[in-house]
C-alpha cells in the first residue's frame, strides 16, 4: 500500500484517540465530581449523627433539669425570702439589747459592791461606838445618848443600804432573765435565718437551672434546624450520586480500548 493510501487511516485512528481522550478526560471530571459528592455525603453523614446524638444528649439533659426546677419549685412553693432582712434586722436589735442589759447589769454589779463597802463602814462605826471611850474629834467623854445617837443614824442608813442592796438585786435578777430570754431569742432567729440562707440558696440554684434549661432548649431548637438541613443536603447528594453510578466502569473500558 501507497503512504497516500495507509495516511487517511492515521488520521482516523488520531481522531478516535483523540474523542476517547476527551471523553476519559470528560468521565475523569465526573469522578473527581462524584468522589467530592461522596466525600460530601460522608461528611454530612458524620456531622448528621454528631448533631442526632447531641440532640438526644440535649432531650435527656433538659429532661432532667424540667425534673429539678419542678422539684424546686415544689420546695419553694409559698415561700418567701423578704423574710430575710428583716430577721437580720430582728437580729440586730436583739444582739444590741443585750449589749444594753449587759451594761446595766456591770453597772449593778459595781451599785451593789459600793453600797455592800458602805454597809461594812456602818457596822465599823457602830462597833468601834460600842467601845469608844473619848472622841477623837473633840476629845471629850462620849456619852450614851451621843453613843445612841450615833447608831440610830448608823442603823438607819443600814437600813437604806440594805433596801437598795435589795432592789439592785432584784433588777440584777430582772437583767439576768432578759438576757437569757434575749440569747434563747437570738439561738430560735439564727435557727430561722440559717433555714433562710439554705432557702436563698435554694430560690439561686432554681433561677440558674431554669436559666440553664431555657438555653439548652435554645440550643436545640438549633441543633433541630441543622439536623433538617443536613438532612435536606444528604438527600439532595443521594439523588446526585446516581448519575454517576456507572462512571467508574466507563473508565476503565476507555482506558482498555486506549
Amino acid at each position: 500500500k501507497s503512504i497516500s493510501d495507509v495516511l487517511p487511516k492515521i488520521d482516523d485512528i488520531k481522531k478516535i484517540i483523540s474523542e476517547k481522550k476527551t471523553k476519559i478526560d470528560s468521565i475523569e471530571k465526573d469522578i473527581t465530581e462524584l468522589n467530592h459528592l461522596k466525600k460530601e455525603l460522608s461528611v454530612a453523614e458524620a456531622n448528621l449523627i454528631h448533631k442526632i446524638d447531641q440532640n438526644n444528649r440535649l432531650n435527656d439533659e433538659i429532661k432532667r433539669m424540667e425534673s429539678q426546677v419542678e422539684q424546686l419549685k415544689k420546695e419553694l412553693e409559698n415561700k418567701k425570702l423578704e423574710d430575710f432582712e428583716n430577721l437580720k434586722s430582728q437580729i440586730d436589735k436583739k444582739e444590741s439589747e443585750i449589749e444594753e442589759a449587759d451594761s446595766s447589769y456591770s453597772k449593778n454589779i459595781r451599785l451593789i459592791s459600793s453600797l455592800e463597802a458602805n454597809i461594812k463602814n456602818c457596822n465599823d462605826t457602830i462597833k468601834k461606838m460600842q467601845s469608844l471611850e473619848v472622841c477623837p474629834v473633840c476629845e471629850q467623854k462620849v456619852t450614851e445618848s451621843h453613843r445612841h445617837s450615833i447608831n440610830e443614824r448608823e442603823n438607819k442608813k443600814y437600813n437604806e443600804l440594805t433596801e437598795q442592796i435589795k432592789n439592785y438585786r432584784d433588777e440584777e435578777e430582772k437583767l439576768k432573765n432578759i438576757k437569757l430570754n434575749l440569747k434563747k431569742e437570738i439561738d430560735q432567729m439564727m435557727k430561722e435565718q440559717s433555714h433562710l440562707n439554705v432557702l436563698k440558696m435554694k430560690f439561686d440554684n432554681l433561677s440558674e437551672k431554669t436559666n440553664s434549661r431555657d438555653d439548652k432548649i435554645k440550643l436545640k431548637e438549633s441543633v433541630k434546624k441543622e439536623v433538617g438541613i443536613l438532612n435536606a443536603k444528604k438527600q439532595e447528594l443521594n439523588h446526585k450520586i446516581p448519575k454517576y453510578a456507572d462512571v467508574e466502569e466507563k473508565y476503565k473500558i476507555f482506558r482498555k480500548e486506549l
